[in-house]
């Protein structure tokens, strides 16, 4: 993937680091899906229970935890989201990363706050979704 319209420096303050940032997948992930303006897939991936998964080129994916759903005895107990590459595809330090709601969805907003700050002109379905996240992250707030 080119990273020409990256949104790294925007978002997270740096570019992309695989060698020693704990956090560069989840970023990568993130990049992909808003260099390629898959907004609504992402925001069904965030709202819709029966989707657990987004994956993408080269060989990237996210995945949530289901409370009701899938075998998760690979995962820490108090995580919700995961990150991860395929090594075969591309290489990083930290190839597979686990989040708590909150801590992803900090993520999320700093990713959508740089894409709204780059495109002025069409960002209906960006604020629908940062508003979104804003609530899930106000709603962890509340849980902590």
């Amino acid at each position: 993937m080119s990273l020409q319209r990256n949104y790294f420096e925007d978002a997270f303050g740096s570019d992309w680091a695989p060698d020693n940032d704990q956090d560069a997948v989840v970023k990568f992930c993130l990049n992909s899906i808003f260099v390629t303006k898959s907004f609504r897939i992402f925001s069904n991936f965030i709202s819709n229970l029966e989707v657990n998964e987004l994956t993408g080129d080269p060989g990237w994916a996210l995945e949530k935890r289901i409370k009701s759903g899938e075998n998760y005895d690979d995962w820490p107990e108090w995580a919700m989201y995961k990150a991860m590459v395929d090594l075969d595809e591309m290489y990083a330090e930290y190839p597979d990363v686990y989040y708590d709601s909150k801590t992803f969805f900090v993520f999320v907003r700093a990713i959508l706050i740089a894409y709204q700050n780059r495109h002025t002109n069409n960002n209906s379905d960006i604020q629908e979704l940062l508003d979104i996240i804003n609530a899930k992250i106000h709603n962890c707030d509340d849980d902590g």
